[in-house]
């Protein structure tokens, strides 16, 4: 990824990354860094409203629930199985259903705030993890495939916790933004070993994304960083799986998209670039997108704190998304596959 430290070299790589994408049919129309695009907008700081408590719902809770058998990794010797927390209101539906996404070296701990605010004001929510993060290592494609899964999974099980399978969001934070920003364009585009996942059937692509604090530019020429290990080598050793990883080669699937982008612009780890390109790229190309940069917060987990008042602010503009995503395409009914055995 493009850390905070990044070249100005760096951004104009960036930038003519996007150029030659519109040269090559992969944008449509025309646009800039410094133009405004399509329907997205940039908005001032705004004072939250507290919730209201009686409006809450009481929620159960289904921990390390599996999603897939057990798959090669680098974080087990033995392999792992991917687990998702379940979080879903005890009464009323059917509700949007909605994935959570952590980051890298991070655990779905951090996404346990968020997804439990969102799960009381009406959302089955599924929290879940993916391989190559813990410690960082080989996670491409196999990241994404885990995603896809997932969201697969989430459709097959939505419907009896109260979820609408044919309502789903992915909310992505950090690298977990860059891995649903591909299964929400892709979907299935980096297809597993058949059987990994427990549902084989079923659209993994969801009608919406929150890309939160999220990445979305890789920059090769980065000695400091990490993405050769989640890649399984160099540019020049694996120029494939680099230019497969690249977001904005991947624009122009699911163009019913809806997508919010939420940035902090204080921001100690990632650069703005990464939601205002990605911005111009998506909107460009005929995506729904809105941009919303915070003023507020500067740690780059600020934005999943739900007891401040950027957390609610986040918490309000996350649900908006929701709100503005429609429940309008058919979905293949999935197959489930026999059930894995427990993680050991």
């Amino acid at each position: 990824m493009i850390g905070r430290g990044a070249t100005a070299a760096a951004r104009l790589a960036a930038i003519a990354a996007l150029a030659l994408l519109g040269a090559s049919g992969g944008l449509a129309g025309e646009g800039s860094p410094s133009t405004s695009v399509g329907a997205s907008t940039v908005a001032p700081p705004a004072s939250p409203s507290p919730p209201d408590a009686a409006a809450l719902l009481a929620i159960r809770v289904e921990r390390d629930v599996p999603f897939t058998r057990r798959l090669p990794c680098t974080e087990r010797q033995h392999g792992c199985i991917q687990l998702a927390d379940i979080l879903s209101p005890t009464t009323g539906g059917p509700w949007p259903t909605v994935l959570t996404v952590h980051g890298r070296p991070r655990t779905p701990r951090d996404m346990r705030p968020l997804a439990r605010a969102l799960a009381r004001r009406g959302a089955v929510v599924f929290n879940i993890d993916y391989r190559g993060v813990r410690p960082v290592g080989k996670g491409f494609p196999e990241s994404i495939e885990d995603v896809a899964c997932a969201v697969r999974f989430a459709r097959a099980r939505t419907a009896e916790h109260g979820g609408d399978p044919d309502r789903v969001i992915l909310v992505g934070h950090s690298q977990g933004g860059y891995v649903s920003a591909l299964v929400a364009l892709v979907g299935d585009g980096f297809p597993g070993h058949p059987g990994d996942c427990l549902v084989d059937g079923g659209d993994p692509l969801p009608q919406g994304l929150v890309h939160l604090a999220g990445v979305s530019l890789i920059d090769p020429d980065d000695p400091g960083d990490v993405d050769h290990l989640y890649f399984g080598g160099y540019p020049e050793e694996r120029p494939r799986q680099w230019q497969r990883g690249d977001v904005y080669r991947q624009l122009g699937g699911n163009p019913d998209l809806q997508v919010a982008i939420i940035f902090e612009l204080r921001d100690p780890i990632l650069p703005d670039a990464n939601a205002t390109y990605l911005q111009l790229a998506l909107s460009t190309a005929g995506y729904d997108t809105e941009l919303t940069l915070l003023e507020e917060g500067n740690t780059h987990f600020d934005v999943l704190d739900m007891d401040t008042a950027l957390g609610e602010r986040v918490l309000g503009l996350v649900r908006a998304l929701i709100d503005r995503t429609p429940a309008d395409r058919l979905v293949a009914g999935p197959t489930t596959s026999p059930a894995a055995s427990p993680v050991g």
